[in-house]
Order: structure tokens, then sequence, then C-alpha cells
């Protein structure tokens, strides 16, 4: 597993969220050139009703990364949430299946996906600087009064 719920603790949201994006695509890639199809196990990313859509957040995973393959752990204050009765279980299910058959026929051919060192290089100023104020703020020595 390469995140979880509280992947943020170290690092803030942005800068674990890009050090994740990263570890994904280098491990996506890695996996094609060795002939190994890569799953990576989503804890509960989708889980709260409140975050974003199932499909808009498989969409948002590096190309390729999905493979086809795709195992999610549901938060348990969710599981009642969507999988309460039959009818509304099957539209999670069908949301999750069509965004992960989408993301394996399409994601590598997605230009919002295709890796570009300019976007790359503005993401590692983003981190860099959402991670120095993130460091300040939980160091600070009032932080908890």
């Amino acid at each position: 597993m390469i995140g979880y719920s509280d992947s943020n603790k170290d690092g803030g949201f942005l800068s674990s969220n890009w050090e994740l994006a990263k570890a994904q695509t280098r491990l996506t890639k890695t996996g094609s050139e060795s002939g190994i199809r890569s799953r990576f196990p989503w804890p509960g990313r989708l889980g709260q009703p409140r975050r974003r859509p199932a499909a808009q957040a498989v969409a948002a995973q590096p190309a390729g990364s999905i493979n086809g393959r795709f195992r999610v752990t549901e938060q348990g204050e969710v599981v009642s949430f969507k999988y309460a009765n039959r009818g509304t279980a099957l539209y999670q299910m069908e949301v999750l299946g069509s965004a992960v058959l989408q993301h394996a026929l399409t994601s590598e051919q997605e230009q919002a996906l295709v890796p570009r060192a300019e976007f790359d290089e503005a993401m590692e100023a983003l981190s860099g600087a959402a991670y120095a104020a993130y460091a300040a703020f939980i160091s600070h020595p009032d932080l908890l009064t």
C-alpha cells in the first residue's frame, strides 16, 4: 500500500499526495517494463460521501496505474451510506467499475495525464513550499495551546 488515510501526517496534504502520485507513476513504469501488472489498493480514498466522486478520483490517477485492476477499502463510516441496500450498492459498484474500465482503456492517451516537465517542476516547487509551511506549523511551540 502506498498511502492511507493518515498519509499526510508527515508532510501535509499537497506534498504527501504529490509524493504518492510520483511513487505510483514510477512503480507503474517499473512494473510495465518488467512485465508485471500493478495493482494499487485504495484505502478509502473514495470513502466519505463529501469527498470527490469515485469517477473523478479514479480519473485523476497516473496514466496506466489502474491497468484494469483495482482494489478499494471503504472506510467504516461510509459502508452503510454506499451499500445499505441492493440498489445503492449496485449503483456504487457500477460507477466504480465504469471509472476503472474507462481509465484502463483511455488513460495512456489522455493529454491531461501525460507527464510534462514544466508541470512536474511546478509541482515540486509547490510541494516544497507546502512542506515548509506544514513543517513550520507543526513545529510551532504554541501549536497545542
